[in-house]
């Protein structure tokens, strides 16, 4: 048998403990949150090419560029295409 061991807290310490883990939930809850841009390689990948397509051409979705060149890199947000999916 094995005997169970109990830590005694004050309240002080009690509310330092639960307002830290509110921080620390709050904390991770935004860094959730932030919108992940994904290349359009990476979109296509994802959700697939048609899919997104569709989706710019509705104007649902939008993707910006990386750099000012006709060449970069077309980024787009992947919240924005997740929640487009998820509307219809």
């Amino acid at each position: 048998m094995t005997t169970q061991k109990y830590i005694t807290l004050t309240p002080g310490q009690l509310d330092y403990l639960l307002a830290k883990a509110v921080k620390q939930g709050i904390a991770e809850y935004r860094r959730s949150m932030q919108s992940e841009l994904i290349s359009q390689r990476e979109a296509f990948r994802r959700y697939g090419k048609a899919c997104v397509l569709r989706l710019v051409a509705k104007g649902e979705v939008t993707g910006r560029r990386a750099g000012t060149s006709v060449n970069s890199k077309v980024l787009y947000d992947a919240c924005e295409i997740t929640n487009a999916l998820m509307a219809r």
